[in-house]
């Protein structure tokens, strides 16, 4: 599957197919993430998700893009949630904040702010 970007850049997942599993822990990932969330509007999320043949991958890479560049209105850090369970991640001068917890099982690595 490809997928085109802004950027002129294409993607291509050519793994298997996400599984009702995959969209359910995707699915939980992001009420996790944004715990406001409408229950309703994640049904049709994973029905979406399906039906649109998102890979393993797709599914992680979307979710996790989700998680990492939302505003976060009505998410984790609206709450009391720890600083020390989250990194920085700078992009063009944006701070995000990413779950440390996401890092170690993604092997993600979070940009540092340019001086």
């Amino acid at each position: 599957m490809q997928i085109l970007k802004n950027n002129n850049e294409v993607s291509i997942y050519n793994d298997d197919l996400a599984t009702p599993h995959d969209i359910a822990v995707g699915v939980a990932r992001l009420k996790a993430s944004f715990p406001n969330i409408e229950a309703r509007f994640l049904e049709v999320l994973a029905e979406r998700l399906q039906f649109n043949e998102f890979s393993a991958n797709r599914l992680k890479e979307a979710i996790g893009n989700v998680i990492d560049t939302h505003k976060w209105k009505n998410s984790l850090t609206t709450q009391k949630a720890s600083h020390s369970d989250f990194l920085q991640h700078w992009v063009e001068n944006t701070l995000f904040l990413v779950k440390k917890v996401d890092c170690e099982m993604y092997g993600f690595v979070p940009n540092k702010k340019k001086k």
